[in-house]
């Protein structure tokens, strides 16, 4: 069991742990950054376009059916490793995934085939095992950075994540130049470099630290009944899968009907510009969330309620100081960074910098509200406002594109991701810590 720390060595344990975390996103945020200016020199608008649809696609699969699983994996991690029951908890998610697996791969052979970008039989088959390849890398390294998270192994995940900014866009850039600037290269580049990270990360956790957690279960001999922790899993996980998708409307619904109004080439620039601005921010809920989760769940298996509070009010603080003096550089440097790191045929989208990282700012704030949430096992809750959202940010994106191109899909997703965040603080501070995620509150009610 992770105890709990004095109030000392829990800010030293923060501060140690936030080192590994703010050096590891800075180092993934600068080889983002860097590969995302070299690919805008290989690749036309409108190929970038076609990659941007075809990753939103699969996003869109890998977070409706696999990433749930995931998900209930990073929750329930403390509880299974305090009771002695991670050999069985994993046996368990593993068969979870093989499930939902099924139909991710039916509905890649279906996109594939109705996919409007022109293809032969040749390339069809390789953009489904391409598909293939991306879906189980971006599953495997999801899971593997879960484990090293929840032990709160900081430096290992930042390692990992750095290796995988790298090897990522790195392969994906390789492939282009070796084979074409078309997006089936650029999209077995990234599942090839993802996969490779995975398989590394692998071995790595179980080398380092699955032989010991293995140990330490073994001494203990509470029994695991399969079906009841089958059923509080999918309880968990199944509100998770609308809110996948709806996720993938919120971010990336736009893009289709970008370049449905205007062409793939407004599209290019937009995901350029989009991608350019949005990556500092989820870097920073991503650095919040890799940091004060752990602290957070933990707390809520053990029944802390104010330990909940206290880092709840933590994660807000170090996500809005931070946030604020970001959005404040980004605005007031937006042309020497759009100068920089876009080619010229892309910098037209320099305009919506403010307003796309406004839109990102606000939502890692909205995450540590979120997160309350998940750690109270309300992810009903959560669904709730991400439907608020989703539905404020596609009334919007209808209005707005058609008239206003590539602005107007930046204000709806401002809109929508402000009405997000409202939504979840609104909802956070009307459940309290009372019921701080305790087994016999699997119920879900909110």
């Amino acid at each position: 069991m992770l105890r709990v720390a004095s109030p000392a060595a829990l800010r030293a344990g923060i501060a140690r742990e936030g080192l590994y975390v703010t050096i590891g996103l800075a180092l993934s945020a600068v080889f983002t950054v860097a590969a995302t200016r070299v690919i805008t020199e290989f690749l036309p608008t409108g190929v970038f376009g076609q990659v941007s649809l075809v990753l939103a696609t699969l996003t869109l699969l890998q977070g409706s059916l696999l990433s749930p699983i995931l998900g209930a994996q990073l929750r329930f991690y403390p509880e299974a490793r305090d009771d002695g029951h991670v050999r069985g908890l994993h046996l368990t998610l593993l068969r979870m995934l093989a499930v939902t697996a099924l139909p991710a791969i039916a509905l890649t052979i279906v996109l594939a085939v109705a996919w409007p970008i022109p293809h032969d039989r040749r390339a069809l088959s390789q953009l489904v095992l391409i598909g293939w390849a991306w879906l189980a890398a971006a599953t495997a390294i999801g899971s593997i950075k879960n484990l090293f998270n929840a032990e709160r192994l900081q430096g290992p995940l930042a390692t990992i994540s750095v290796l995988e900014s790298i090897a990522k866009p790195g392969l994906a850039i390789a492939l282009v130049v070796a084979l074409g600037a078309t997006a089936l290269p650029y999209i077995g580049g990234q599942a090839t470099g993802v996969s490779l990270v995975a398989l590394g990360a692998a071995y790595w956790w179980v080398r380092s630290v699955g032989r010991g957690v293995r140990a330490g279960n073994q001494k203990k001999s509470s029994q695991l009944d399969t079906d009841v922790l089958r059923r509080r899993l999918w309880k968990y996980a199944f509100p998770l899968v609308p809110i996948a998708a709806i996720q993938w409307i919120i971010h990336l619904g736009d893009r289709y009907l970008l370049g449905y109004f205007h062409g793939t080439e407004a599209l290019g620039i937009y995901a350029a510009a989009y991608s350019l601005t949005s990556h500092p921010f989820l870097m920073l809920a991503g650095a919040a969330t890799l940091l004060f989760r752990p602290y957070l769940f933990d707390a809520a298996s053990q029944h802390l309620g104010a330990d909940m509070v206290h880092q709840r009010q933590r994660w807000l603080a170090f996500t809005i100081v931070i946030g604020l003096l970001g959005w404040v550089a980004l605005v007031v440097l937006k042309r020497p960074i759009g100068s920089i790191l876009l080619a010229q045929e892309y910098r037209a989208g320099i305009s919506i910098f403010p307003v796309v990282g406004a839109g990102y700012m606000t939502l890692a704030i909205g995450s540590a509200y979120e997160n309350w949430l998940l750690a109270l096992k309300r992810t009903r809750a959560v669904l709730g406002c991400y439907l608020v959202a989703m539905v404020v940010s596609v009334v919007l994106a209808l209005l707005l594109i058609p008239a206003f191109s590539v602005n107007g899909a930046a204000w709806a997703t401002l809109l929508g991701l402000g009405a997000y965040t409202a939504t979840c603080a609104f909802v956070a501070r009307n459940v309290g810590a009372t019921a701080s995620g305790t087994r016999s509150g699997d119920s879900n009610q909110r």
